[in-house]
């Protein structure tokens, strides 16, 4: 018997510039942990056969994670890795994309796309509670919860730019 749990697809289909339609949004989000998310697109109808729309997302945020101990320069270690005084969990994300759509006629439409993804940040495997918990440490007696002394072993690091 087959696993079906191992099929399936992901699709995922931009949002098309719309002839006749001109339209828009802007979205900032400011939050403590979190320094800046920002989404913005426009669609704009240029006339009864073409339209073009440019969409831009952008979010930045400190590490969650502050590291309180010491870092690998510190200690004299050198690995690949993040920032050892960044800490972890950080994110730098930016992307948009320009796209143009010609409809010459009702039978032939060409749609000419232009983007750029960046992904970067200081990566992080996961937090694990259970050994502070099961040994008795009261979470309530934690001052901060974010100043942790962080491992730097070889931790995963985001960074898609070409």
């Amino acid at each position: 018997m087959e696993d079906s749990r191992w099929r399936g697809q992901v699709d995922v289909i931009a949002f098309k510039p719309g002839i006749g339609t001109t339209d828009g949004m802007f979205e900032v989000g400011l939050v403590k942990i979190m320094n800046l998310h920002l989404r913005v697109f426009l669609t704009w109808g240029i006339n009864d056969k073409s339209a073009a729309r440019f969409a831009f997302y952008r979010s930045e945020n400190d590490p969650l994670y502050i590291n309180k101990g010491p870092s690998r320069a510190d200690l004299g270690v050198t690995t690949d890795g993040p920032d050892p005084k960044d800490g972890a969990n950080g994110q730098d994300d930016f992307s948009y994309r320009l796209s143009y759509l010609i409809e010459p006629t009702s039978d032939l439409a060409i749609t000419f796309t232009h983007d750029k993804i960046e992904e970067d940040g200081t990566g992080w495997t996961g937090s694990n509670f259970a050994n502070p918990l099961g040994n008795g440490v009261n979470p309530d007696s934690i001052d901060n919860p974010r100043e942790v002394v962080l491992r730097w072993a070889d931790e995963p690091v985001l960074d898609t730019r070409p």
